[in-house]
């Protein structure tokens, strides 16, 4: 088998920061690397361009069961360099790998690919697809160019594990979200007519203040025995033109998790009844940020055999669910049923410390070989 230390150290050290909104392939070295190193290995691997030269990578160790198979799906793309940093550094010890991506998901993708180095020379039971995807930080167009374009073959899937970093944890719900910006404009002024004057900031506030009060009477319960409710917050706020201007323009960013059962449509509806009744000078805009929650059944089959098989030590075996999103909904809303697993903590992900341990990183790699052989 492949030392998957060895091989994440290589990972973390191609650059692929999620480019936003930018038409760059920040992506595309790692994907290659990932073909030529499956290709080194016996399987076949192809790159599928989704946009601006962004490709995604597909992998397929044939099964001896061809009508089946398995999808190990994760993300290529990382959140950008920590401050200060130019190119990606990682520093290896005999505990721990340190590095951007490390665990959030380069530490998982490692571990897929060398458990399915297991399989050189013999086949697994079912046919192993390995896909690795742009775009996961941002707006999800690999998995979604992934589950468009044909490159899952048409076998029969038993079921799909998505990387993320969940402390060897099976989550099996996470929320859904939507981002939408409220905003307000006013005719502004010089700021000594003073507080009589409309004014786009304090609208703005009083419009978050509203939704803060309400928020109780608009999140729904969730319809997974995993996750109790949605939440919302704001995350961001602009406005105002210079020390001595009345604002005339102000924005603030909405994030409202959505729990299973709940809609895009029934949340931002809440939120604009909320502002129609006590802010009518604010206006919420179509979400920005689209995404649908993970509601995989805790008592299915695939649930319980994962848990069972993947659940580090020192956890129970049992599923759990995860307040974040990620590509597992999506694959999941294609008819595949999905859990989200892998090595690393979501606590370091996205932090100037991120790292994974080597001892998690390992055992994460011997027990899904041993999982993919007992398909």
């Amino acid at each position: 088998m492949t030392d998957p230390v060895d091989l994440l150290r290589q990972l973390i050290l191609i650059p692929s920061v999620n480019p936003r909104d930018r038409a760059e392939p920040a992506e595309t070295p790692l994907a290659e690397f990932v073909r030529d190193w499956a290709r080194a290995q016996g399987f076949p691997a192809e790159l599928h361009e989704v946009i601006d030269g962004r490709h995604n990578v597909v992998v397929t160790v044939p099964g001896a069961d061809a009508g089946r198979a398995v999808l190990l799906e994760t993300h290529l793309d990382t959140v950008e360099l920590p401050v200060g940093v130019v190119t990606p550094e990682v520093t290896v010890d005999e505990a721990t790998v340190r590095g951007r991506g490390a665990c959030d998901a380069k530490g998982p993708l490692a571990c897929f690919m060398a458990a399915i180095s297991e399989f050189r020379v013999s086949p697994p039971p079912v046919t192993i697809r390995l896909a690795a995807v742009i775009d996961e930080e941002h707006h999800y167009k690999g998995v979604t160019g992934l589950l468009a374009d044909g490159s899952l073959g048409g076998e029969d899937y038993v079921g799909a594990i998505v990387g993320e970093p969940t402390d060897t944890r099976v989550v099996a719900a996470h929320m859904g979200v939507i981002r939408c910006r409220i905003h307000a404009s006013t005719r502004g002024g010089h700021s000594s007519l003073g507080h009589l004057q409309p004014n786009a900031v304090v609208a703005v506030s009083e419009a978050i203040l509203a939704l803060h009060r309400n928020a109780d009477a608009i999140l729904n319960a969730s319809t997974n025995p995993l996750l109790s409710r949605g939440s919302l917050a704001v995350t961001r706020i602009e406005g105002g033109e210079g020390d001595n201007v009345i604002p005339a323009h102000c924005a603030a960013v909405v994030d409202r998790r959505l729990a299973p059962g709940e809609t895009p449509e029934e949340a931002l509806g809440s939120m604009r009844a909320i502002l129609s009744r006590d802010c009518p000078g604010v206006t919420i805009d179509e979400p920005f940020t689209l995404d649908i929650a993970l509601d995989t059944d805790p008592a299915s089959t695939w649930v319980r055999r994962s848990t069972s098989a993947l659940t580090g030590p020192p956890h129970p075996a049992d599923p759990v669910g995860a307040g974040w999103g990620s590509d597992a909904s999506k694959i999941a809303a294609a008819g595949i049923g999905c859990i989200v697993w892998g090595p690393g903590s979501i606590a370091v992900a996205h932090t100037d410390q991120e790292h994974i341990p080597v001892a998690q990183l390992s055992w994460a790699t011997d027990r899904l070989a041993e999982f993919l052989r007992d398909l």
